[in-house]
């Protein structure tokens, strides 16, 4: 079964429209279209970009998106760059991080006064 990309290059040429033609109505440019076509995705800078993309470009083209979604995250997957999705809560903190965290978060405003109020009545009492 064909790539992708060249799947919708079949339905542009079937139409026959050219890459500024397709660039032009789905907003991108004529170089990303090309790239689309070719399968190079480590063009574009997130695969959420690439599926919308193909996405638009497949309804663009009288072309079901589903199964070209599909078969675009078994290829996606084949590139380095789309490979491992980063954590989007980072790496886990340590107690130094941690207790820095929750230092930062302590109203100071509350906290000083009421430490040096309970110093005075140590002092005095």
């Amino acid at each position: 079964m064909p790539m992708v990309g060249e799947q919708l290059a079949s339905a542009r040429e079937a139409k026959k429209w050219g890459l500024e033609d397709i660039a032009r109505l789905t907003k991108l440019r004529s170089d990303q279209v090309l790239a689309l076509e070719e399968g190079r995705y480590h063009v574009f800078s997130a695969p959420v970009y690439v599926r919308g993309f193909v996405k638009s470009y497949a309804k663009l083209v009288n072309i079901d998106p589903a199964p070209l979604l599909e078969k675009l995250n078994g290829e996606l997957n084949k590139d380095k760059k789309f490979q491992q999705a980063e954590s989007l809560t980072g790496p886990q903190r340590g107690l130094i991080e941690w207790c820095a965290y929750a230092l930062s978060r302590v109203p100071w405003k509350i906290v000083v006064p009421l430490v040096a109020v309970l110093m005075l009545i140590a002092i005095f009492v």
